[in-house]
């Protein structure tokens, strides 16, 4: 499955997201493994779907990226944009790197995989509030070092941001 996944997207950590929320669904609902007539069938099926879903979000997601990106850029702009865009990414990138890795985990399942608190809990294992807490110290943080960034830059990094998360 997860080599069938990894083909569809390209993206290992993806893939094993997608076949680990395959099975979970499955743990999880102890009936619909019994109504499958045909585990191997179902499991390809399931797994596919779930791929193509994927990369419909990323391709609404980049063409809506894209938009954004020519609407907000006047003329001649778009190679100072560029060059913003992937510093912003740096930056954000570094920024999620100094976190602590727990928070910086939550804060990834949260925005960049659209996880709930709930799920996020089952998932690292820890309690819904615990998770809460420590999203909110980690994006304390960040409002922190967002503040010190130069002004130009601001409307760029909510650009970027609204994307990622």
């Amino acid at each position: 499955m997860l080599a069938i996944a990894f083909k569809t997207l390209g993206d290992e950590e993806e893939a094993k997201d997608i076949v680990s929320e395959v099975f979970l669904t499955l743990y999880e609902r102890p009936l619909l493994l019994q109504s499958i007539e045909n585990i191997n069938n179902y499991l390809f099926i399931t797994v596919r779907n779930h791929c193509f879903q994927a990369l419909k979000k990323k391709d609404k997601n980049k063409q809506a990226e894209r938009e954004a990106h020519q609407n907000a850029l006047p003329g001649n702009a778009d190679e100072i944009s560029l060059h913003q865009y992937l510093y912003i990414n740096e930056w954000l990138k570094k920024q999620f790197e100094m976190l602590q890795p727990a928070a910086a985990k939550i804060l990834e399942l949260a925005f960049f995989h659209g996880k709930k608190d709930r799920e996020i809990a089952e998932i690292l294992n820890i309690s819904p509030q615990t998770v809460a807490t420590q999203k909110s110290k980690a994006l304390r943080i960040l409002r922190t070092k967002f503040r010190r960034l130069p002004d130009e830059l601001i409307p760029l990094v909510l650009l970027i941001i609204s994307f990622n998360f």
